[in-house]
C-alpha cells in the first residue's frame, strides 16, 4: 500500500484533499461573472452599451432575455432593449421581422450576438468597460 510505505495515513490525505476542494468551492476559483457589481457600475455599463449603437432584441416570454436583463438589475431599463412580441402573445412585431431568435444582440459594426452574453462579451463587442 502506498500509505504503508510512506508512513502517511489515508485520513490525512482525505483531509488535505477536502481542504483543497472546499477552498475552490469557497471562491478561490470564482468566475468573473460571480463578482459583485454595484448599481452605479451596472448603470454606467448599460448606458455605454446604448451609446455604442448596440441593440438588444428580446421577448417577454424568453427566460434567457430575463436572465440577461437580471444581470443589470434595476439598470436594465437603460439597455437598448427592443421587445419583439406583442404583450401576452407570441405574435412577432414588424420591427423584429429580421430577428430569427431571442435573445439577440446586434452591434454597431453589424456583428450579431446570439444568446445570453457575459459582461466581458458585451464589453468586447461594444468597446465599453465591463464592471
Amino acid at each position: 500500500m502506498l500509505f504503508a510505505r510512506t508512513g502517511r495515513s489515508p485520513f490525512a490525505a482525505f483531509v488535505v484533499t477536502a481542504a483543497l476542494v472546499c477552498g475552490v468551492c469557497a471562491g478561490a476559483g470564482a468566475p468573473a461573472w460571480a463578482k459583485p457589481v454595484t448599481y452605479t457600475q451596472q448603470i454606467n455599463f448599460a448606458r455605454c452599451i446604448a451609446r455604442s449603437g448596440a441593440k438588444f432584441y428580446g421577448a417577454h416570454w424568453c427566460s434567457y432575455c430575463h436572465k440577461q436583463k437580471a444581470m443589470f438589475g434595476k439598470a436594465a431599463s437603460y439597455l437598448p432593449y427592443i421587445e419583439c412580441y406583442k404583450a401576452g402573445t407570441r405574435d412577432k412585431l414588424g420591427k423584429c421581422e429580421h430577428i430569427d431568435g431571442v435573445p439577440r444582440w446586434i452591434f454597431a459594426d453589424g456583428s450579431v450576438g446570439r444568446g445570453l452574453k457575459s459582461f466581458e462579451q458585451l464589453a468586447a463587442a461594444t468597446g465599453c468597460s465591463a464592471p
